[in-house]
């Protein structure tokens, strides 16, 4: 398999478990009426941005689908809103694209910084969005944030665990496809 075809499977693979994950979050949501849930989208998404640089994006734009189907807002105004606060997160990964992201996924502080820039990009975005858009921007940004609190620290740890116990997941893969053209 050529790596554009790796890539569009890589990505598309992402795409589709981040579909599910959110499937499965906004029903229990609408159906149990839980007030809270761990976004793990963000940690499909930077994964996949460690992999593939912003392209890695779209799988939590795709993340946001069944929010945008299940919740009952405007559609297209939501696929707008959230299209635009889901794709920021791709800003995250510019500090790393000329760095080794092998060394990303093994070492914390590295690991804190790509998450939490994530998150700051993140609440930034949403918070200028409801500007924007004319919402009580305070009471908003405090929700938000405290339900992003404990996400922020599962997906610190899942992905410092991931990354540090797994070879071959948190890579860069166009720097992969290059080595291993070098080699043959």
């Amino acid at each position: 398999m050529n790596q554009k075809h790796y890539k569009i499977f890589d990505i598309g693979f992402f795409c589709v478990l981040a579909f599910i994950l959110s499937l499965v979050s906004e029903l229990l949501f609408k159906n149990f009426k839980i007030t809270f849930y761990v976004d793990f989208g963000i940690l499909i998404a930077l994964i996949a941005m460690m992999r593939w640089n912003y392209l890695g994006a779209i799988s939590y734009l795709v993340y946001g689908i069944p929010m945008i189907l299940f919740r009952g807002h405007d559609v297209w105004f939501s696929i707008l809103f959230y299209g635009v606060i889901h794709l920021s997160i791709g800003l995250s990964v510019l500090g790393f694209k000329f760095y080794d992201k092998r060394r990303v996924g093994k070492s914390f502080l590295l690991t804190l910084i790509y998450i939490l820039s994530s998150y700051i990009i993140l609440i930034l975005v949403k918070s200028a969005a409801l500007l924007i858009v004319n919402q009580n921007i305070l009471d908003n940004l405090y929700t938000y944030t405290a339900s992003m609190l404990l996400s922020f620290v599962l997906v610190l740890l899942a992905f410092y665990f991931i990354g540090y116990f797994s070879d071959g997941l948190i890579i860069d893969m166009n720097d992969y496809f290059k080595e291993t053209l070098d080699e043959t």
